[in-house]
């Protein structure tokens, strides 16, 4: 979509997602809004920033909401954020991430963090081998 507008809105004023750490994500190519349905994707990248990894979440503040791991995902990666300590905070999905990043964010950049979209440990052991 050429815009987030429906992103934004959704997580500001749903999910009271700070809009710095939106933009964050958004400017890093791992948060955009999907043209067709204005969905939230997540995206996860590798090592050297290819997108591996997308997972959908409706913005649809009315009616079933729903969230969907793309077809042909690579579940090793997830979206996430690295930076330079060692540690490492894990969450099952990335509206929960962002939200403690958005109550926590002293520094958030400098600590790595990364949204398991579920079940997918197989995400967490990646990152730990990759970025240690």
């Amino acid at each position: 979509n050429t815009n987030m507008h429906r992103v934004y809105a959704y997580l500001i004023k749903q999910r009271f997602i700070s809009p710095d750490i939106i933009s964050h994500f958004a400017k890093q190519h791992t948060l955009y809004e999907d043209k067709e349905h204005h969905n939230a994707v997540f995206v996860g990248i590798d090592e050297n920033g290819v997108p591996r990894q997308a997972s959908k979440r409706s913005t649809n503040s009315y009616g079933n909401s729903f969230r969907i791991t793309c077809q042909g995902s690579d579940t090793r990666y997830s979206f996430a954020h690295f930076g330079e300590s060692k540690r490492l905070y894990v969450f099952e999905a990335p509206i929960d991430m962002m939200s403690f990043l958005t109550l926590y964010p002293k520094d958030w950049q400098k600590h790595s963090c990364i949204a398991m979209n579920g079940v997918y440990e197989n995400a967490v052991l990646a990152a730990l081998k990759n970025h240690s």
